[in-house]
């Protein structure tokens, strides 16, 4: 189960600390990891739609409406990022049209339902899938691991490890997101009303 700790040790490693150096270090790069990880956190739960931090919730319409559009919500206050947005709900079905301005959803619609990144799992470290949390230590280590030579090994092997990691926690999360059955066709639904009028 991932921790703060783990993950920073995991960052760590990355950037080539021998294992016995730990959060309770007091070496820079530590300090560094530590103070750049509440920033990569909030990056990381906005750089993507991720299911497993997905929550749903009816907006609540504020006024004025914003030209063009009949109705304007206020978004969560742990809002991060759109996943969908519907008038049912049913997030499997076409989102509607909508806009997103100043931390406000815009539709055309009076009810209105928003499937969203939500930041209250930023603090919960230990429900996060183990590939999220492998990404966020590559991320660390990206973000602190200074730059002075491109042709350093450790850089180049953080920036792969990114870039691997990254599609991993993508691939994994894709994975968790439920596959809806396809709407039959109206020859499917004429075949079936047949074949059940005939047995009646």
């Amino acid at each position: 189960m991932p921790t703060q700790a783990t993950v920073i040790k995991n960052a760590l490693r990355l950037a080539g600390e021998p294992s016995n150096v730990g959060i309770d270090s007091d070496k820079k790069i530590v300090r560094e990891m530590l103070g750049a990880y509440d920033d990569v956190v909030r990056s990381a739960f906005e750089g993507a739609g991720w299911n497993a931090f997905k929550s749903l919730v009816q907006l609540t319409q504020t006024t004025p409406a914003v030209p063009g559009w009949d109705y304007t919500f206020n978004v969560p206050a742990t809002f991060a990022r759109v996943i969908h947005v519907s008038n049912i709900t049913r997030e499997d079905l076409p989102a509607i049209e909508y806009g997103f301005q100043a931390g406000r959803i815009l539709t055309n619609y009076e009810t209105t339902y928003l499937w969203f990144v939500d930041r209250t799992y930023e603090t919960q470290v230990g429900g996060w899938p183990q590939t999220f949390a492998n990404m966020i230590s590559a991320m660390i280590a990206n973000e602190v691991y200074p730059v002075n030579d491109e042709a350093d090994a450790t850089r180049q092997r953080i920036g792969t490890e990114l870039v691997e990691r990254m599609n991993l926690a993508k691939s994994y999360d894709a994975s968790t997101d439920p596959t809806m059955r396809e709407p039959v066709g109206a020859y499917v639904t004429a075949r079936r009303s047949h074949l059940f009028s005939r047995r009646g």
